[in-house]
Formats: C-alpha cells, structure tokens, sequence
C-alpha cells in the first residue's frame, strides 16, 4: 500500500485494486474445529443433563404423565407417536417457564428458549432465500 502526504501534513491510503495485488483469502476454521466445537456444544448439553438426572427426571415424566410435584403432563397431541414424544419432552423441559409456582430464576431457561427460536428463524430464512423454493410458505 502506498503512502502519501497532503499539504495538512495527514497521512492518506491508498489501497490498489488490481487482482495481482489482492492477498488470497484464507479459511477462519477449519473442519476439525467445527466438530470439535460440536462435540464441546453436545457434551454440554446432554452430558450435564444425564450427569445432574434432569434427563432422566424428564423421561420419568413423559413415562407417567405426571410432573415430580403431581400436576398432570399431556402426553398426546398429534397422535403420533414420535411427535407426541419429543413435544412432551420439549413441555417437560420447558414447564419452569410456564409454571408460576417457581422460586428460582429461570432466566437462564427462557434465554435458551429464545436462542432456540431464533436459530429456527433463521433456518427459515436462510431456506426462503434459497434459489428454487418451491414451498409456498418459504417464498418471499
């Protein structure tokens, strides 16, 4: 880069254009890290969950359909099985947000309820600005 002065002696650059000129750019990560950072991200995630008994406590839950303290849990919604599952899971694990008879912060919980929601968002997005959606709810 190229330096030059002007009269108010202030220092000015000048950036060059040409492709010659241009350094090539480079990988910020590399595959490794990301399945490194995946693996640190799921052993936080489910490991302290099996390791404290919320993931048990919570299969316990949608088992019996009733919470520890014995409000009743519903357990179908779709009539199907697998979606009926993971959404009384989603229900148990979420219940401290609905539940005003907590006594402890749960900011924590409803700060990982907006960052789930907001990745899904961006899902969304990210997929209606694909070329070549045909989803009717995805288009612009």
């Amino acid at each position: 880069m190229g330096i030059q002065e002007n009269k108010a002696k202030t220092p000015h650059v000048h950036l060059r254009t040409h492709k010659g000129d241009m350094p090539a750019p480079t990988a910020l990560t590399s595959p490794n890290q990301l399945l490194i950072l995946s693996a640190i991200g799921f052993s936080l995630l489910w490991g302290l969950l099996l390791c404290n008994g919320t993931l048990d406590a919570l299969f316990l839950a949608k088992a019996l359909g009733i919470f520890p303290d014995g409000r009743p849990l519903r357990t179908v919604y779709t009539g199907s099985k697998l979606f009926d599952g993971a959404l009384a899971l989603a229900i148990a694990f979420f219940d401290v947000l609905t539940n005003n008879s907590a006594k402890t912060s749960s900011s924590f919980l409803f700060f990982d309820l907006c960052i789930a929601l907001a990745a899904i968002n961006t899902w969304v997005l990210v997929e209606s600005r694909r070329r070549g959606v045909r989803n009717l709810f995805l288009r612009q």
